[in-house]
């Protein structure tokens, strides 16, 4: 299995999920100055552009049928852009993220169809709770992974490939104390007691996902945490 981006939290938990099963896992970096994760040299990968990575993939020295896209952080604030040129650098910024993870997920897909299939997850944060505590990630992107994810599943599941996104919401880890104390009153809108999901056991449940041999599924954004009321809308 191959983990792209996986310098965060549940990313990490992920692996450790998976090497607990008996997995061979890959864990790419966009940088070495980004926090080593705990596993053996050889299984790490560092390279600024992930779809070189994968398109040069030597599946016989280093066989998957598993692909995970960990989450980028975008630094983003609730202020909309004041000036056009902000616009324009706003626009910029998202348009070569999303044509740098569309040239990523595609080699993915060409990667797993070329040799008998597999699964892709692509995770994105759920962004209900980006106006209770501070997210870093952009609203436009993670809609267009999404439809992304729903339209490229379509091209390639005749290949025996399934795509798949998992929308989590905000982790318990991902702010501190002080902030989800903060906002808890804001959070009495959720209509089940609000509680955030913790790493491990969203881990566990994708992990499930993973390790399934004939998953049923493809083209679908799966929501995982408390209420959901972004989903419900």
């Amino acid at each position: 299995m191959l983990v792209v981006d996986s310098n965060d939290v549940l990313t990490q938990a992920i692996y450790t999920e998976l090497i607990a099963a008996g997995a061979e896992v890959y864990q790419h970096c966009r940088n070495q100055q980004a926090p080593a994760p705990s596993c053996h040299a050889e299984h790490l990968i560092y390279g600024t552009r992930g779809d070189e990575m994968i398109a040069t993939w030597d599946m016989s020295r280093r066989p998957i049928n598993r692909v995970v896209f960990g989450l980028l952080p975008v630094e983003q604030d609730l202020q909309l852009p004041g000036s056009p040129e902000e616009i324009d650098r706003l626009a910029g910024g998202i348009e070569t993220r999303l044509l740098a993870f569309l040239s990523e997920l595609q080699a993915a897909g060409r990667l797993l169809a070329r040799h008998d299939g597999g699964q892709i997850w692509v995770i994105t944060q759920e962004q209900s709770m980006r106006f209770c505590i501070p997210l870093n990630t952009c609203p436009i992107e993670t809609r267009a992974k999404q439809a992304a994810v729903k339209s490229f599943a379509k091209e390639v599941l005749h290949f025996g490939v399934t795509v798949n996104c998992a929308s989590v919401q905000l982790l318990a880890e991902q702010a501190s104390k002080e902030q989800w104390r903060a906002a808890r009153e804001r959070l009495k809108v959720y209509a089940v007691r609000f509680k955030p999901p913790k790493a491990p056991a969203v881990a566990k449940t994708l992990t499930e996902f993973l390790l399934h041999p004939d998953l049923p599924m493809s083209g679908l954004v799966v929501p995982i945490g408390f209420g959901m009321a972004e989903q419900n809308i």
